[in-house]
């Protein structure tokens, strides 16, 4: 076994330990030190965005806070 320590200037370092053989390749996921951000908003006006939830596959799944939307005036459908 030996030691593979992954490092970055951007990236939080890794360490692995690997078993080397004659041909072979080693695939590394690193953490970012400062991750990309996106701030989340709500569908419409007047929602709120009360949970976020990390999916199996890396997506996330928003929860909004179930408040019916602030009405419109005329709007046929009230």
């Amino acid at each position: 076994m030996h030691t593979l320590l992954l490092k970055h200037p951007q990236a939080v370092d890794a360490e692995r330990q690997v078993s080397v053989s004659t041909d072979m390749g080693e695939s590394v996921n690193m953490w970012r030190r400062r991750p990309d951000a996106v701030q989340l908003r709500p569908t419409y006006p007047g929602a709120s965005v009360s949970d976020v939830k990390f999916l199996a596959d890396g997506r996330l799944a928003l929860v909004r806070d179930p408040q019916k939307p602030p009405s419109r005036r005329g709007d046929p459908n009230e």
